[in-house]
C-alpha cells in the first residue's frame, strides 16, 4: 500500500509541478504582454505629444503672419488717416496766415487809407472774408473736421 501511496504522491507532486510551470509561464507571458502594452502606450503618448507640439508651431506661425499682415493694415490706415490730418492742418495753417495777412492790412487800412480807399478795400476784404468763410464751411460739410476716433482696418 506504500508504493500506491507513493506512486500516487508522485503524480499529484508531478501534476502540481506542471500547474505551476504552466501558471509560471502564463504569469511571464502577461507580464511581457503587458509590459509591451505599456511601452506602446508611451510610444503613442509620445506621439501625440509631437503632434500637438507640431500643430502649436504651425498655429503660432499661422498667428505670427496673421499679427504681421493686421499691423502692416494698421501702419498703412494710420499714415492715410495722419496724412489727412496733415493735410488739413496744411490748409489751416495757410488760411490762417491769410486771415492773419487780411487783418494787418485791415489794420493798415484803417490807420492810413482814405474814406475811398477804406471803402474799395473792404469791399475786397469782404469777397475774401467770404472765400475763407466757404472755405471752413466746406470743411464742415466734407467732414474733414471730424475727429477719427477709430482706425478701421
Amino acid at each position: 500500500m506504500n508504493v500506491i501511496q507513493t506512486v500516487k504522491t508522485l503524480v499529484l507532486l508531478e501534476s502540481l509541478a506542471d500547474n505551476l510551470k504552466w501558471v509560471k509561464i502564463s504569469s511571464e507571458k502577461v507580464e511581457k504582454d503587458r509590459k509591451q502594452n505599456l511601452a506602446e502606450i508611451k510610444n503613442q503618448s509620445q506621439k501625440f505629444h509631437d503632434e500637438i507640439k507640431q500643430i502649436r508651431k504651425k498655429n503660432n506661425e499661422h498667428l505670427g503672419i496673421l499679427e504681421q499682415r493686421i499691423i502692416q493694415d494698421l501702419y498703412a490706415e494710420e499714415e492715410k488717416v495722419k496724412s489727412k490730418i496733415e493735410d488739413l492742418l496744411g490748409k489751416l495753417a495757410e488760411n490762417a496766415g491769410n486771415l492773419n495777412l487780411l487783418q494787418t492790412n485791415m489794420l493798415a487800412i484803417k490807420e492810413y487809407a482814405s474814406d475811398l480807399q477804406t471803402f474799395l478795400v473792404s469791399k475786397m476784404m469782404e469777397t475774401e472774408m467770404k472765400k475763407h468763410e466757404t472755405f471752413i464751411q466746406s470743411l464742415f460739410e466734407d467732414g474733414s473736421l471730424q475727429k477719427k476716433k477709430r482706425l478701421e482696418l
